[in-house]
């Protein structure tokens, strides 16, 4: 028993270590593509990313990947000062080499949701109408101690774009932290039912 016991350790501790791999990190503002060092990633995943902000620039990185939930991304998100993109593909073996990038494109189709700019949206200036596959109202917050400017807007996004969500990389020294939070429901809509409710429920008290 002792024995079997000891196998099943030796095989468990030899599968941890197999599914830990080697990615390169590195990020580059001019191109598609960067050489660095080489990091242990605890997750098994080599991550390509690349995004632009509100035409505030492009960054392209290599890093490792905090989940597989932020591979496979490419979404996009209009706000007054432009359009965010975020693409993002994936690897699992040490030192791969993740599929091309290719940034998504947007529409002028409006698709009847309408999103806050500001709370409480005052006026039409505080409101966004939304275009093509930009279904849900989204915050962005970007902060960064390397060469990109710090940004904090709201607007409208897609599904993918929001389901990047929160993540920081530490890429050779240089910290990025991207925070997306987005709404199923935009805050207008349930302003406007909010106020919906209560002129039925003064109207049920006056009856």
């Amino acid at each position: 028993m002792k024995s079997l016991l000891l196998l099943l350790s030796l095989l468990l501790s030899l599968v941890t270590l197999g599914y830990s791999v080697t990615c390169y990190e590195c990020f580059d503002k001019t191109t598609t593509s960067c050489t660095g060092v080489v990091k242990e990633c605890d997750s098994g995943i080599c991550m390509s990313g690349l995004i632009s902000l509100f035409g505030d620039g492009t960054l392209f990185g290599r890093s490792c990947a905090p989940s597989e939930a932020s591979c496979g991304v490419s979404g996009t998100m209009t706000s007054p000062k432009g359009v965010a993109k975020i693409s993002t593909s994936c690897c699992k073996t040490s030192n791969c080499t993740p599929a091309a990038l290719r940034m998504p494109v947007t529409s002028t189709n409006i698709n009847g949701m309408v999103c806050p700019l500001c709370d409480p949206p005052t006026s039409e200036t505080c409101k966004m109408i939304c275009t093509g596959y930009e279904r849900r109202c989204g915050h962005v917050e970007f902060r960064n101690s390397g060469p990109l400017q710090d940004i904090n807007v709201n607007g409208c996004a897609t599904d993918s774009f929001c389901s990047f969500e929160n993540q920081t990389f530490d890429i050779s020294g240089v910290v990025f932290h991207l925070g997306i939070v987005c709404g199923s429901v935009p805050t207008a809509h349930l302003q406007h039912f909010s106020f919906f409710l209560s002129l039925v429920l003064v109207s049920d008290m006056m009856i």
